[in-house]
C-alpha cells in the first residue's frame, strides 16, 4: 500500500509537471515577455536609491493631529457596521481654509513642475513602499469607516492602487512624453509635435465607498503629471484621511518636497463648493451622483473650469446562451454583492438568456447560501458586510419594497438583517422587467436584478434601454459572438466573460457616456486629461541647417507679388485637385505664372 501510494505521487506530480510543461511551451512568448517585464521592474526596484517604508501608528498620528483639524461643523466618524464612534471626530474645512491649502499647494507646485519623471518616479516607490509597510492598518480604516470586508479592503483599496503607482512609474513617462505629429507634403520643411504641461491644482471631490483608493488615485496621476492635489473627502469616511496625509507628506519630506504638494480636507457639500470656485484650482475631478455632477460643472462652468465626471452607472451583466453558467454565476455575485453592491460599475442589471435564466437563478441561490455576512476584522473569510450610508440603505430597503410591489420576485434576501449595522443581505429578485423603477434607477446597494431576454437583439435593447453609460460585462464561449455584442452596447466599457478586472488593467482609460459622465482616469488619457496640452509647430532640422534653401517664396511674402494669387490658386489644384491631367494643366499654368512674376 505504502509503494502504491509512493507511485501514485509520483505519476500525479509528473502529470502536474507535464501540464505545466505543456502551459510554457504553449504560451512561450507570453510568458517569457511577462517574466522579462518583472525581471525589469524588480530590477529597477533594487537599482534604485530607496527609501524603505516606515511603519506608522496610526493612533499616535490622530492623536497629535490637532494642528492639521479644521474650524468648520464637526463631523462625527462613525463605523457603520457597530454604530459605535471611531473615537476621533474631525471638521470641515471653511472656504477660507480651503483657498489657503489651494494656495499652499500651487506655491509647492510651482517648484515640484520642474521635478524630473525619474524624480516623480521615486517619489512613487516610496509612497508604493510606504503602503505596503502600513497595509494592515489601511485596511482596517477602510472597513471601519465603510463596513467592507478585510478581504475588500485588501483587494479593492490596496491592491488596486499599487498596480496605479506601478503602472505609472512603468508607463506614465511613455504617455506625457512630447509625441511628433504628421506634415503634409507642401510643409514638408515643418515639424509638428504636441507638448504635455501641468496643469497647476487638481482638484478632486471623491465618495466614501473606497475612502484610501479614491484619495490615492487623482492625487498618484496628478502629481505624476507635474501639479499639486487638492482631494476633498466625504463626510462618511473622513478622519482616516489624516492618517493618509501623514503617509503621502512622509514621503514628500522624505525626498526634500514641500508636503503641501498633496493635501486631504474633510467638509460636507460646502466645503466642496468652495474648492471648485477656488481659484487656485485648474481643474476637478468629482466622483458621485448625476444630480451632484451637474451641480458641480454647473459651479465650474461659470469659471470656466474644466471638471473630469464619473456619475455612477447601472451596468447590464449579459449572459447569452452559450455562456458559462456556473462561472458566470459566479462572477454576477462579485459583480453585483463586492462592497455591498456600492460601486460604480456594479452588476446591477443582470440580463440572462431565457432558455437558461432558471438554472443560472439555482446556481445564484445555491452560492449565496454558503456565504457568510457580518463585520470582523479577525476574520478573513467574510463574504459581505455592512453598507456605509443610512440613507443609501434606506432607499435600498425602499427601492426592493417598491420593486416587489411592481411584480418582481424575492429569490433571496430582501428584507434588512437586524443587526446594529447598517447591514443589507444579498438580494436577488427575478422577474424584473424593464419598465420597473429599480430596472431604470442606480441602487448603489448588494440587489441583483435578473431579466430574462429572447435574442441578441432584445438583450441589445434591454441594454441599452438606461441613462446610464459606464460598463457592461457579456458573456458566451464565442468570444466573437461576445465581442460582437458588445460592440453594440453604449457604455465607455466593456468586459468579456469577467468582472472588474479591467479596473486593473491601468493602461485603459475608465470612464462612461450619457449621464455616466465625461472624461477619463487611468491609462495615457488619464494623465493627459491633467495636462496643458500645447501643439507646437517649428522648423524641421534641414530647413535650421539649410535656411536660404527653405525661405519662403516671393508669392507669399509682403508685398505681394503680381500674380501672387494665381500661383496659390493653381498649387491648389495640384496639392488637392483630383486627376492626372487636371494636375499637369494647374502646374503648368503655375509655372507660367511664377516665371511672369520673377521675369516681373
Amino acid at each position: 500500500n505504502a509503494e502504491y501510494g509512493v507511485t501514485i505521487m509520483i505519476a500525479t506530480a509528473i502529470d502536474i509537471l507535464a501540464t505545466i510543461v505543456s502551459f510554457l511551451f504553449s504560451h512561450l512568448f507570453t510568458v517569457s515577455l511577462g517574466l522579462f517585464g518583472v525581471w525589469l521592474f524588480l530590477y529597477i526596484l533594487r537599482s534604485r536609491e530607496r527609501n524603505a517604508g516606515q511603519k506608522i501608528e496610526p493612533l499616535t498620528v490622530l492623536k497629535n493631529a490637532s494642528v492639521r483639524k479644521f474650524s468648520g461643523s464637526k463631523i462625527n466618524c462613525i463605523n457603520p457596521a457597530t454604530g459605535e464612534n471611531l473615537g476621533f471626530d474631525d471638521f470641515a474645512a471653511t472656504k477660507e481654509e480651503v483657498n489657503e491649502i489651494a494656495e499652499k499647494a500651487l506655491t509647492a507646485q510651482a517648484k515640484w513642475s520642474k521635478t524630473t519623471f525619474h524624480e516623480r518616479k521615486l517619489v512613487l516607490m516610496d509612497l508604493m513602499d510606504m503602503i505596503i509597510a502600513n497595509k494592515e492598518d489601511i485596511a482596517k480604516y477602510s472597513c471601519q469607516e465603510t463596513g467592507k470586508t478585510y478581504f475588500e479592503a485588501i483587494a479593492g483599496e490596496i491592491m488596486t492602487t499599487l498596480e496605479k503607482i506601478r503602472y505609472t512609474i512603468a508607463r506614465g513617462e511613455s504617455a506625457l512624453a512630447p509625441e511628433s505629429r504628421y506634415i503634409p507634403a507642401l510643409l514638408c520643411y515643418k515639424k509638428a509635435s504636441v507638448e504635455y504641461h501641468p496643469l497647476g491644482v487638481i482638484g478632486a471631490i471623491i465618495p466614501w465607498n473606497y475612502p484610501f483608493h479614491n484619495a490615492m488615485s487623482p492625487a498618484i496621476s496628478a502629481i505624476f503629471a507635474g501639479n499639486a492635489c487638492v482631494v476633498k473627502v466625504s463626510e462618511h469616511a473622513s478622519i482616516s484621511r489624516i492618517y493618509y496625509q501623514e503617509i503621502f507628506q512622509r514621503v514628500l519630506i522624505k525626498r526634500n518636497h514641500d508636503p503641501n504638494l498633496v493635501q486631504f480636507i474633510p467638509g460636507y457639500a460646502e466645503t466642496g463648493t468652495a474648492l471648485i470656485q477656488s481659484p487656485f484650482i485648474s481643474k476637478l475631478i468629482f466622483i458621485g451622483s448625476p444630480i451632484t455632477g451637474s451641480k458641480v460643472m454647473e459651479t465650474a462652468s461659470k469659471l470656466v473650469k474644466p471638471v473630469v465626471l464619473e456619475l455612477g452607472g447601472k451596468d447590464p451583466f449579459i449572459v447569452l446562451e452559450d455562456a458559462d453558467v456556473q462561472l458566470a454565476a459566479q462572477k454576477a455575485i462579485q459583480g453585483s454583492f463586492w462592497n455591498c453592491g456600492q460601486n460604480c460599475i456594479s452588476a446591477e442589471r443582470i440580463l440572462v438568456h431565457k432558455n437558461i435564466s432558471a438554472e443560472f437563478t439555482r446556481i445564484l441561490k445555491e452560492l449565496l447560501s454558503k456565504t457568510k455576512q457580518g463585520f470582523d476584522l479577525t476574520m478573513q473569510d467574510l463574504d459581505f458586510g455592512s453598507m456605509t450610508m443610512k440613507l443609501q440603505f434606506d432607499k435600498v430597503a425602499t427601492m426592493v419594497t417598491e420593486a416587489k410591489d411592481q411584480g418582481a420576485k424575492v429569490v433571496c434576501g430582501g428584507s434588512p438583517v437586524e443587526k446594529n449595522g447598517y447591514f443589507y443581505p444579498p438580494t436577488i429578485l427575478s422577474d424584473v422587467n424593464t419598465e420597473m423603477s429599480i430596472f431604470k434607477e442606480e441602487v448603489f446597494g448588494p440587489v441583483m436584478s435578473i431579466v430574462s431576454f429572447n435574442n441578441d437583439e432584445d438583450a441589445i435593447l434591454k441594454a441599452n434601454k438606461s441613462e446610464y453609460g459606464l460598463g457592461c460585462t457579456i458573456w458566451s464561449k464565442n468570444i466573437s459572438h461576445a465581442e460582437n455584442v458588445a460592440k453594440r452596447i453604449i457604455s465607455g466599457m466593456c468586459v468579456i466573460n469577467d468582472y472588474g478586472f479591467n479596473y486593473m488593467l491601468q493602461d485603459l482609460p475608465f470612464g462612461g457616456c450619457k449621464i455616466s459622465g465625461f472624461g477619463h482616469f487611468n491609462g495615457p488619457e488619464g494623465l493627459k486629461s491633467l495636462c496643458r496640452v500645447k501643439s507646437v509647430a517649428s522648423e524641421s532640422f534641414l530647413a535650421s541647417f539649410i535656411p536660404s534653401l527653405f525661405k519662403a517664396p516671393p508669392f507669399t511674402r509682403y508685398p505681394r507679388t503680381k500674380n501672387a494669387a494665381t500661383i496659390m490658386e493653381e498649387g491648389l489644384v495640384i496639392f488637392y485637385g483630383f486627376g492626372i491631367a487636371a494636375k499637369l494643366s494647374a502646374f503648368i499654368r503655375f509655372l507660367k505664372a511664377l516665371k511672369a512674376d520673377l521675369l516681373g
